[in-house]
């Protein structure tokens, strides 16, 4: 896992990416990474853990704006007091199997 964000149910992010592991450029300035409040609705993980509740839906592969990164984005929505939310979790399938994963639409 790389990152992790929860977005509300018009897809909005709340809070910052909590990140995984050691960041070697903590020093440097990277707004993408300070993204509270940024918009994801038009994103397909967004939309798919919304049509799929209490499921995991993967993404296809795309580039991550953080890091520049092959990501793919497993995502799933849950019902609070708040109504409906989208947690999802980024990995790099270079990094895992040697990019040799593949996911189903669902788990």
């Amino acid at each position: 896992m790389k990152r992790c964000f929860l977005l509300d149910s018009n897809g909005v992010q709340q809070g910052n990416l909590a990140r995984a592991g050691h960041d070697l450029n903590r020093g440097r300035f990277n707004p993408l990474y300070h993204s509270a409040g940024a918009r994801w609705e038009h994103r397909e993980y967004f939309r798919n853990a919304l049509e799929r509740p209490q499921k995991i839906s993967s993404s296809r592969p795309y580039v991550g704006l953080p890091d520049a990164k092959r990501t793919i984005t497993l995502s799933t929505s849950l019902y609070t007091e708040a109504g409906a939310q989208v947690f999802c979790v980024d990995i790099h399938p270079d990094e895992v199997l040697s990019g040799q994963m593949s996911f189903p639409s669902t788990l």
